[in-house]
């Protein structure tokens, strides 16, 4: 993190958020990253990530149907596929 580590001390020991119940809140924040690399990873396989057509079957699969439809619902939609995470292990 670019951080130095403070000697003698155990910085993971400290990390207190899963013991306060934010732990539900770190694993839905990284399955939304999954599913925001696997939604873009169709823009960059395309020949531009600003593609009108591609951008337009956004729009009408995943921002217009909004609460409407299941996120996975939606994710299938758009993808043409179930959601993966390969893109975003891909990331790293």
């Amino acid at each position: 993190t670019g951080v130095s580590v403070i000697p003698d001390t155990f910085p993971v020991a400290s990390w207190y958020h899963p013991m306060m119940g934010y732990d539900a809140g770190y694993y839905s924040y990284y399955w939304s990253e999954a599913y925001a690399a696997d939604l873009f990873s169709e823009f960059e396989q395309a020949s531009s990530v600003v593609q009108y057509d591609l951008g337009l079957k956004y729009r009408e699969t995943i921002l217009s149907p909004c609460a409407m439809l299941d996120g996975n619902t939606m994710l299938r939609n758009f993808l043409g596929r179930d959601p993966s995470i390969e893109a975003f292990l891909m990331r790293f």
